[in-house]
């Protein structure tokens, strides 16, 4: 795994994990020059799981929504024509993700429902355990 403050060019991170900042890290990807894009970004709900054992802090700012239209431009500037993006949303952030996207240029297409056979933690006292996680499917150009 390679941290962003370290990568002096792009073409050294072909197959790597990168850790930094994905707006920041994508401004210096050059256009056009990604093949797809697949990711589980925050969901905007500042949510911290009291399931497991092993506490983990909140995710910083999770519950801000303002990196999205930023991400569904940069990341159409960085695709490839002719490719796809994969990314995985709940009700939180769906409405949002679709509208930035469609703005950036994609063309918007079904959503795929991941049926997971657990439903996940969170506040049950208050509300129903959730079993399934939507994943927009975009593209730029044709499939």
């Amino acid at each position: 795994m390679k941290h962003l403050k370290d990568i002096k060019s792009w073409k050294e991170c072909i197959n790597e994990i990168i850790c930094g900042d994905c707006l920041e890290g994508m401004k210096s990807i050059p256009n056009d020059s990604i093949d797809l894009v697949l990711t589980d970004p925050p969901y905007g709900m500042n949510y911290q799981s009291s399931w497991r054992t092993d506490k983990f802090d909140k995710i910083e700012n999770d519950d801000n929504l303002e990196w999205i239209e930023p991400f569904c431009k940069s990341i159409y500037r960085i695709l490839k024509d002719n490719s796809h993006t994969y990314i995985f949303c709940n009700e939180y952030t769906i409405g949002d993700l679709r509208l930035y996207l469609k703005n950036a240029g994609f063309v918007l297409k079904r959503m795929l429902v991941w049926v997971k056979n657990n439903h996940t933690s969170g506040d049950l006292e208050g509300d129903y355990g959730n079993k399934t996680e939507y994943i927009i499917y975009a593209h730029k150009g044709r499939r």
